[in-house]
């Protein structure tokens, strides 16, 4: 089952919004393990791997966080009328954890409302609760709104991006959209021709679109988004940053003792989930700071070394995450790139006079 639910239309999103996370499969003995046919323990190993990549995600602080301003935004937006409605920006560092955020609360609102109130309107159209599109390359205004159209089911046909935007909110308007989001943000370049053009589509959107808008990328401030000053886009975000209601992701800082903290919860929370077979509880907790050196405080980075050290865990027979083999996990270049750094912080944090414990590289 895929957890990436972009480019997809809204048949394919609620069926993944309806597919439950998978549960732990059972923990097997070692003797258990030993007793199991070639064919056997390929299954056993292919349901826990499955497991480890479509288990619920963790409840970290931005998730909450988002649950939370989102909720607030939507209920204090006016209903009906003609007056101006708020959005949500979540905005931050990468691998943060913001898709995951925004794509867990989507999925949660689309299966909710449409257990509560039915999948068809009065109308007899489809109910489509939340819409999910992420931005890519240099879009335009019909960029947007086609993406927007394709997802709701609209037949694809030559039109105008004039065009495709009324096709779009007028097919919001019959599914009863509650919420629409957008990734990726940081695509737009609120600097150039198609960048203004589709800021004020931006906006265009919190007038006409009687949802909630929740837009999400990284580091938008750097591509203009905020600039009310207007020495950038000419005065053109002014109006509309002062109707979005900021989210911060960050990664999370071991620099100070509320942020080892949280990651060390973070840590135990993963490690309660992992479906090894020998592997002995608190050990990843014990190597917290290793963790976050070869993770840079990211909780996507953390998340994927985990599933990968699992799967290395159980191909060779170990069925435990210790230390050499977090080491000897390969992650992405970029966490590797900035692992120095990490590891600099760390250093300066023991040498404030706290509790480090030192690791064997």
């Amino acid at each position: 089952m895929s957890s990436d639910p972009h480019k997809k239309t809204w048949k394919a999103w609620q069926k993944y919004c309806d597919t439950p996370y998978l549960q732990r499969p059972d923990i097997k003995t070692r003797d258990q393990l030993a007793a199991m046919e070639p064919s056997e323990l390929s299954s056993y190993n292919e349901k826990r791997n499955r497991y480890h990549s479509f288990m619920a995600p963790v409840q970290t602080s931005l998730m909450r966080e988002v649950h939370d301003i989102v909720e607030l935004v939507r209920s204090t937006n006016p209903v009906g009328g003609y007056a101006a409605r708020n959005a949500v920006v979540i905005d931050g560092a990468p691998t943060v954890g913001k898709t995951t955020a925004i794509t867990h609360f989507a999925r949660t609102v689309d299966r909710r409302s449409r257990q509560s109130n039915g999948d068809r309107t009065d109308s007899g159209a489809y109910r489509i609760p939340t819409v999910l599109i992420g931005l890519s390359g240099n879009p335009s205004m019909k960029d947007m709104s086609q993406s927007i159209a394709t997802f709701l089911g609209v037949p694809d046909a030559k039109r105008t991006g004039e065009r495709w935007t009324a096709d779009a909110l007028k097919t919001l308007a019959e599914a009863e959209t509650e919420f629409l989001i957008v990734d990726d943000l940081h695509c737009i370049n609120a600097g150039n021709k198609n960048g203004q053009a589709l800021t004020d589509h931006l906006k265009r959107l919190l007038d006409d679109f009687a949802g909630t808008c929740v837009y999400a990328g990284v580091d938008l401030d750097d591509k203009g988004l905020y600039d009310t000053t207007g020495r950038r886009t000419a005065g053109r975000m002014d109006q509309t940053a002062r109707r979005w209601t900021l989210v911060r992701g960050e990664r999370i800082s071991a620099a100070d003792q509320s942020g080892q903290t949280e990651w060390k919860q973070l840590v135990a929370t993963l490690e309660s989930q992992l479906a090894l077979c020998a592997h002995p509880p608190g050990q990843l907790v014990d190597s917290w700071d290793l963790l976050y050196e070869r993770t840079t405080g990211s909780v996507g980075t953390l998340v994927e070394l985990l599933k990968r050290a699992a799967f290395l865990a159980m191909r060779n027979g170990a069925e435990q995450i210790d230390e050499q083999l977090i080491n000897r996990t390969p992650l992405p270049v970029g966490a590797d790139a900035a692992r120095r750094a990490t590891a600099a912080e760390l250093r300066a944090f023991r040498g404030q006079g706290r509790k480090g414990k030192s690791h064997a590289r």
